[in-house]
């Protein structure tokens, strides 16, 4: 389901066929560095965190984290994501792009 749309991107929810896609880009050095706690060691651990964060598109009221797929309109391609955490005094918009996408 889409989320929100603009002239070249898509906000859409993740699902399993991502899978792929995210764990690529887990592996990239500045993921690793700058977003240490959504690392995955394997594509079955990207997978099920996948499916976890699906849940929570559908729950009412939501819940957090709130995870969204970045996907370029033009090859429909997912190049990142972005999502939002509940914090004590907020929420906090956090967002990664691959590299070969920055």
């Amino acid at each position: 389901m889409i989320f929100l749309e603009t002239e070249r991107l898509t906000i859409r929810e993740l699902n399993a066929n991502d899978t792929l896609l995210i764990y690529k880009y887990n592996l990239e050095k500045s993921m690793r560095e700058e977003l240490p706690d959504q690392v995955y060691e394997t594509q079955n651990e990207a997978r099920e965190v996948i499916k976890c964060l699906s849940v929570t598109y559908k729950s009412v009221p939501r819940s957090y984290p709130l995870v969204y797929g970045l996907v370029l309109k033009k090859t429909n391609t997912l190049i990142g994501h972005i999502g939002l955490s509940e914090q004590l005094d907020g929420v906090e918009i956090g967002y990664a792009i691959g590299m070969e996408h920055q």
